[in-house]
């Protein structure tokens, strides 16, 4: 839909010199207002870029809602999310609901189906170390297919085994100390890894959960 970036704000006035002038003023961005799912996520990104976060989640909900091709958007709608829930957890012992587990999970597993954003993972693995709820075994399943896609990301690798070792998968998580340690170039990456295991008392995997 047709967007007028100005308003009329007066009617012309006469001007002896010039002939009618108009006063104008700016044309203001709502969610209501924008109709066009991929141009509500590029006007949240914006307002999100330059500070204006309260500007910016009303776009992006709107953006996420009417099915903006966005992954940037949907991770930072994620990260909105993980934020305020992180400011005010609702579940016991200052861990995140169940609810606002699946409220920051919503947007992100929309970017997962992305390349673009590997931030949608690590993000992932926060909101669930956090939360009371447990991962089930398809999320699980998710979590190390963006260990299998980023493999050089060390950190997600890192998390994600320790994930799984609190939630009882201790299989997987020598599984994906594994996996880090081949593509760990780093001493302090691999001195981390190898740490983990130790501290977990886990074997090096040998297939299988």
């Amino acid at each position: 839909e047709p967007i007028r970036m100005v308003e009329r704000s007066a009617k012309p006035t006469p001007n002896t010199a010039f002939g009618s002038a108009v006063v104008m003023k700016p044309f203001v961005v709502t969610a209501d207002r924008i109709h066009d799912p991929g141009l509500l996520a590029v006007y949240g990104l914006y307002e999100h870029d330059v500070g204006g976060n309260e500007k910016a989640r009303e776009l992006l909900e709107a953006a996420v809602k009417a099915g903006a091709v966005r992954p940037g958007a949907c991770l930072v709608l994620g990260e909105m999310r993980y934020q305020e829930a992180v400011a005010k957890p609702g579940g016991s012992g200052g861990k995140l609901s169940a609810r606002q587990t699946a409220s920051i999970l919503e947007p992100l597993r929309i970017a997962m189906r992305y390349p673009s954003v590997p931030g949608a993972y690590g993000l992932a693995v926060e909101t669930w170390r956090r939360s009371e709820a447990k991962p089930g075994d398809d999320d699980i399943d998710t979590l190390d297919e963006g260990v299998a896609r980023y493999p050089r990301v060390t950190a997600l690798a890192y998390r994600t085994a320790l994930l799984c070792a609190q939630s009882g998968r201790n299989r997987k998580a020598a599984e994906l100390i594994d996996k880090g340690l081949l593509f760990a170039t780093r001493e302090d990456s691999r001195r981390h890894l190898e740490q983990l295991r130790a501290t977990l008392a886990l074997p090096a995997a040998t297939g299988g959960r």
